[in-house]
């Protein structure tokens, strides 16, 4: 019994003092993640563009609000293609993050190849990292019945699974955490300071656990497109500066992904080739200044000639809709 009345005694005393550090952490450090994780810019600022476009969800963190200017009720950026498929046309859906939902590739592509035996789907979200893009894909995109799903592998989508929640001030919250999702509580991310605070100190970055989960989103996406008799490619776009200027993270970033698509059997094709003729043709491969991750129309036109000569969309003679690369699909030729 003694031992019982100090233990709530002990906890008694405790609460005043937690609920103190809480109110000077709050007071002290007003950024709410500190150095626990990154916020999607996509959330800063004024939202009231973002709340009419996307809402959260409890499983993939955001997505899209379906049926609006920008995506339609099944969840692709809009087209006007209609839902049931047309004889003698292949229906490629590209899923992705902004650089596919931007549509720079997949009109390079349609410019390439034509309407004539082709649809091309955008099933892109903003933002996404590949877990998410494999998730929304099972959830909503697979419902257009691909022939071919390709998935353009962005560098950055190393990245975790992100918390997001309403604050106090009413605007969405998404922070990309730099620790694995299984070792943070996102109940206490999203109300506590002191918590954000304590997650911040004590934060990893250990990109073997971010290539492991991607790596398991690839395997789950093989899976899926197998079991739909569905064709998969994988796109690997890179940092879109001269290679010697990339840094650590995209070299071990695309070195990796190579690596993995080829163990893994998937057809796959690097984008490096064209960028690297571009820039020799003085092509400014970025959209706007600076940003090295999002390929302005012009670079685009390269990627989408190479992959046009390495017959990205065309036919097999012994069949469409198998994984399984050849020599010359593993990656593309430098």
């Amino acid at each position: 019994m003694r031992v019982f009345r100090r233990s709530i005694a002990l906890l008694l005393g405790a609460v005043p003092a937690v609920l103190g550090l809480e109110l000077a952490v709050r007071l002290t450090r007003p950024d709410p993640v500190g150095e626990a994780a990154r916020e999607l810019a996509l959330f800063q600022g004024d939202q009231s563009r973002t709340e009419r476009l996307y809402m959260l969800d409890e499983e993939l963190g955001y997505r899209p609000i379906l049926g609006t200017k920008l995506f339609d009720e099944r969840g692709f950026v809009r087209n006007d293609y209609r839902i049931e498929k047309a004889q003698g046309r292949q229906r490629i859906l590209f899923i992705g993050d902004s650089v596919t939902r931007r549509g720079k590739i997949v009109e390079a592509l349609r410019s390439a190849y034509g309407d004539g035996e082709y649809e091309f789907w955008n099933g892109g979200v903003t933002g996404f990292n590949t877990a998410q893009e494999v998730t929304y894909h099972e959830r909503y995109t697979s419902a257009c019945e691909p022939d071919h799903v390709i998935l353009t592998f962005h560098l950055n989508d190393l990245e975790r699974t992100p918390i997001s929640f309403r604050g106090a001030d009413g605007r969405m919250h998404v922070f990309m955490p730099h620790k694995n999702l299984s070792e943070v509580n996102a109940w206490l991310f999203s109300r506590s300071y002191l918590y954000r605070f304590y997650v911040g100190l004590t934060r990893t970055r250990n990109l073997d656990e971010s290539q492991a989960d991607v790596r398991r989103s690839l395997e789950r996406l093989v899976a899926i497109t197998e079991g739909q008799d569905v064709r998969l490619t994988v796109l690997v776009l890179p940092n879109l500066e001269p290679r010697e200027d990339w840094n650590d993270y995209w070299v071990l970033s695309y070195e990796w992904i190579t690596a993995t698509l080829a163990d893994l059997g998937v057809r796959h094709f690097s984008l490096l080739p064209g960028l690297e003729r571009a820039l020799r043709d003085g092509i400014d491969p970025t959209r706007t200044p600076g940003d090295t991750e999002h390929p302005s129309d012009a670079v685009a036109a390269y990627f989408a000639g190479d992959l046009a000569e390495w017959g990205l969309l065309e036919r097999r003679e012994t069949g469409f809709a198998r994984n399984e690369p050849t020599d010359n699909q593993l990656s593309a030729p430098e």
